[in-house]
């Protein structure tokens, strides 16, 4: 049975019918030893479908027909030397030799006995570089989107000698379309052109030798506006005239009279942003000439589809700012009126930092009394413009000007009196005073302002203990001739302030400690038994002044009471601790707890459960036993008692009763225990290696009396010794949870 192998290719090139290599070269069944009869006729058919298709290089249609090549079959292609390659694209001849290896079991021509047949095709091969289309028609309409032309001949004579790329040439013009505009001497011309490229190149998407692509180009017949002409000509007009101001510059243009008025007007007049200049020197006016009729008149050389164009031009302005000295004096005197100098210096120093009109400065200032201290003091002070090309007096004049300013000058301190009380009121109420001397002494040692002291302090109630007081204080000035009050008086003033005396002191000055410990008492008594115990434990406490309230078991809140002369108003919160222990006998009723199982180990913790079984109410974290007595174990007792620190029961000792059932030991499993090095064993180990193993036994209770090897065989398929025996256990003879048994129980062990 043969199987065929699918040898798979595809090539298709310029008008070629599509041809494919289907031959099974290989055979899966290697029993089969019958040969492969290959024919010439059908590998010339497939590799003429392979071959069917646009190859970019010579190598690559040799290696498409050297891959068909398998085990004992092999595809040799190269190049006929016959070939023209005057030209890098085209048909090109390949000769093929396919060659069955000598000997081959797997293939044989069919009437052929010769081992290689001899095979040539012409491919096509294209090598030449693509132009991408949609590039040269980007660069196109690009080069020509913004270009007006005046004529469709001179657009078409534009485009004809225009370099688009240098492997892209145009062939010819065609005007296909003109679109009319609403204004009739300007429209659009389409036109396709024929494109063509050098040899080395080809079109990127079609198999031609030239493309057409479609341009749209502006036609503008209108009449045609020198506006450069028109500027310079305004500028020869004005160049030589000056001007005193720069509104007046603008008029003289917007007004002017030109060559060309008919066709473009001077409009949109403004001065050029951002231009260093004197105020007396050139000053540049930007501007637009408008045209009249758009629709019959053009710009020669500025964007055709705008009407304006812009110019600029530099005239001589003398628009210096003019400063009236008159009005810089009264704003002056203005200022010095409504200021108060302490010092001729301050006075001198406000003068010199006056917010003066722009474009002049003080450049001078000398007072006629220096050293004054409590005078009226004249100032002469100088002027002078900042910058005369920018500025001029009223009076045109630009040379300097002086003027005299009258001023007071008055240095001593003013103190502000009502601020003066507000302060010490501030003050009075941010303090706790328990005395009237102690608030007197904090009036008086008051941190005043400089210039003043207080010369007297009385008190309406010195003997208050806890009541509001009223101190009247008398104040003075230390130094009229230095200080004055706000109202520019100099006597003495006088103020009343009112103030809290409480000497009353903290509860917590005498409560101090608030843990009152384990006591009891009942709702009865309840308050007064606290308040002993308080007293007992705070001996400073003064009880008339304090009541108890939200008492529990373990806490209270102490209260100051309303209108207390010793205590602030103030509550504590104490803790303490109710007695509520009852007899444990009240809640232990059963005392012969009946039949337990137990062990040595466990004994105390199996009888506590029996309690708790037999009495749920009793709390056994209370009690603890003693005196544990199992010699006879159908008559065991145990002493119970209260343990020392116990809060829930009062100190009692009980006898309580119980037996004792033991149980027989069995183990009755078949099953062999896996252990680790048998022969090492000891009844110490081996009794902690079982109490892993096994968990229905009480290990506590019990104790190893044998080790028992019983055989010992070589298992020669794992190289090992195979070990068996057992392990003999019986229960101890002080074992409270097993019965006796002589002979004990096996436990059946192996190893390895």
């Amino acid at each position: 049975m043969k199987n065929l192998l699918s040898i798979l290719a595809s090539f298709s090139f310029f008008a070629t019918p599509v041809l494919s290599l289907s031959v099974n070269l290989n055979s899966e069944e290697s029993e089969v030893e019958e040969k492969v009869i290959l024919k010439v006729e059908d590998i010339q058919n497939d590799l003429h479908q392979q071959l069917n298709n646009v190859f970019e290089t010579v190598e690559e249609v040799i290696n498409k027909i050297n891959s068909n090549s398998v085990e004992d079959l092999t595809f040799i292609a190269d190049l006929n030397n016959n070939n023209e390659d005057l030209l890098s694209y085209g048909y090109k001849s390949f000769n093929v030799k396919i060659t069955i290896k000598d000997n081959s079991k797997k293939y044989k021509w069919e009437n052929n006995d010769s081992s290689s047949v001899y095979l040539t095709f012409a491919v096509y091969v294209d090598g030449r570089n693509k132009i991408i289309s949609n590039d040269i028609d980007n660069i196109l309409k690009n080069q020509f989107k913004n270009k007006i032309y005046n004529s469709s001949f001179e657009a078409k004579k534009d485009i004809l000698t225009s370099k688009l790329n240098q492997d892209v040439r145009i062939l010819n013009i065609k005007e296909i379309n003109k679109n009319d505009t609403n204004l009739n001497e300007i429209y659009q011309i389409i036109y396709d052109l024929e494109l063509s490229l050098n040899n080395d190149k080809k079109w990127d998407n079609e198999s031609v030798l030239t493309k057409i692509m479609t341009i749209t180009t502006k036609i503008d017949g209108r009449n045609k506006i020198d506006g450069k002409s028109i500027s310079n000509q305004i500028e020869l007009l004005l160049k030589d005239k000056v001007f005193l101001s720069e509104d007046e510059a603008c008029l003289a243009l917007e007004s002017l009279e030109y060559d060309g008025k008919e066709y473009a007007q001077i409009t949109n007049i403004k001065i050029k942003e951002n231009q260093t200049r004197i105020k007396s020197d050139a000053l540049t006016l930007q501007y637009d000439l408008k045209i009249n009729d758009f629709i019959k008149n053009s710009w020669l050389d500025q964007n055709r589809e705008n009407d304006t164009f812009s110019s600029e031009i530099e005239l001589q302005v003398d628009n210096r700012s003019i400063i009236d000295f008159q009005q810089i004096t009264n704003n002056i005197n203005n200022q010095l009126n409504q200021q108060h100098f302490t010092s001729v210096s301050q006075a001198q120093s406000y003068i010199n930092d006056q917010q003066l009109t722009n474009g002049i400065q003080i450049v001078n200032i000398v007072a006629d009394k220096s050293n004054a201290t409590y005078d009226d003091v004249i100032f002469a002070v100088e002027f002078a413009l900042t910058d005369p090309n920018a500025y001029k007096w009223s009076d045109e004049s630009i040379t300097n000007k002086s003027n005299s300013f009258t001023t007071k000058v008055d240095n001593r301190s003013i103190i502000d009196f009502q601020q003066i009380t507000i302060n010490i009121n501030n003050q009075l109420n941010q303090q706790h005073f328990t005395s009237v001397s102690q608030a007197q002494s904090y009036i008086n040692d008051q941190q005043l302002t400089n210039g003043i002291q207080i010369v007297n302090i009385v008190a309406d109630k010195p003997n208050a203990t806890y009541d509001d007081v009223i101190f009247a204080v008398e104040f003075a000035l230390t130094d009229p001739n230095a200080y004055k009050w706000s109202d520019e008086l100099i006597t003495n003033k006088s103020n009343s302030f009112t103030t809290k005396v409480d000497a009353r002191v903290s509860l917590s000055k005498d409560l101090t400690n608030l843990d009152l410990g384990y006591f009891t008492w009942n709702d009865s008594n309840a308050e007064s038994v606290i308040k002993e115990q308080l007293i007992a434990k705070n001996s400073n406490v003064k009880l008339s002044e304090i009541e108890i309230s939200n008492i529990t078991n373990s806490s209270a809140i102490v209260n100051v009471i309303t209108n207390s002369k010793i205590y602030l108003k103030e509550t504590i919160n104490i803790r303490l601790e109710k007695d509520v222990r009852v007899k444990l006998s009240s809640v232990l009723n059963i005392r012969d707890l009946g039949l337990i199982t137990t062990t040595n180990k466990n004994i105390n913790a199996n009888i506590i459960n029996a309690i708790k079984i037999k009495n749920s109410n009793v709390n056994t974290s209370e009690i603890s036993l003693t005196q544990i007595n199992v010699n006879n174990l159908q008559n065991a007792s145990a002493k119970v008692n209260v343990k020392s620190n116990s809060k829930t029961y009062f100190s009692e000792t009980f006898t309580i009763n119980f037996k004792i059932e033991k149980k027989g030991l069995i183990y009755s499993s078949s099953s062999r225990i896996y252990i680790p090095e048998f022969e090492k064993l000891t009844n110490t180990s081996a009794l902690a290696f079982l109490s892993k193993k096994i968990n229905t036994i009480e290990w506590s209770d019990v104790e190893v009396i044998e080790i028992k090897q019983t055989s010992r065989r070589y298992d020669s398929a794992y190289q090992i010794y195979k070990i068996e025996g057992y392990i003999t256990i019986r229960p101890k003879t002080d074992s409270l949870y097993y019965t006796q048994n002589t002979n004990g129980v096996n436990i059946l062990m192996e190893s390895w």
